[in-house]
C-alpha cells in the first residue's frame, strides 16, 4: 500500500543521502556566483551596484540582526514574529478586504493570541522539538 512505501522510503532516508544533496546544492550555488561575478565585473555594472548596496544597506542591517536574534532565540523569535504578522493580517483584512472604518481590536486580539500560541508556540514545538525527537 502507499503507507507502507511511503514508511520504506522515509526510513531509507539517510544522512548520506542528505549530505549528497547539499552538495548538489552548493555547487549549483558555486556555479550561480562564478556567473554573478562575470556580470558584476562590467564597468556599467560596478556604479549600479553600488548605488544599489546604498539603498539596500538598511533592509540587509536589519534582516542580518534577525537572521542572528533567530539563531540566538529561535523560539522567541518565532513566537514574536508569529504573533506580528497574525495582527498586521488581520489589520490588513479588517480595513481592505472588509472595508471596515476602524479595526475590531477584539478580534485582532483573537488572531493575535492565535499567531503567538498556537503558530509560534504549537507549531514550534511540533516542528522543531517533536520531530527532532523521533
Amino acid at each position: 500500500t502507499f503507507q507502507c512505501l511511503w514508511e520504506d522510503t522515509s526510513a531509507k532516508t539517510s544522512m548520506a543521502t542528505m549530505e549528497k544533496l547539499s552538495g548538489i546544492a552548493q555547487a549549483g550555488r558555486a556555479q550561480l556566483m562564478r556567473r554573478v561575478s562575470v556580470v558584476m565585473e562590467r564597468p556599467g555594472v560596478q556604479g549600479v551596484t553600488r548605488g544599489l548596496r546604498f539603498v539596500f544597506a538598511p533592509v540587509i542591517a536589519v534582516g542580518s540582526g534577525y537572521s542572528a536574534l533567530a539563531a540566538q532565540a529561535p523560539f522567541t523569535t518565532g513566537f514574536i514574529t508569529t504573533g506580528v504578522k497574525t495582527t498586521a493580517a488581520d489589520a490588513f483584512a479588517q480595513l481592505v478586504v472588509e472595508g471596515k472604518e476602524k479595526i475590531d481590536w477584539k478580534r485582532n486580539a483573537m488572531f493575535t493570541s492565535f499567531g503567538f500560541f498556537y503558530l509560534g508556540g504549537f507549531q514550534y514545538y511540533l516542528y522543531n522539538v517533536q520531530l527532532v525527537l523521533e
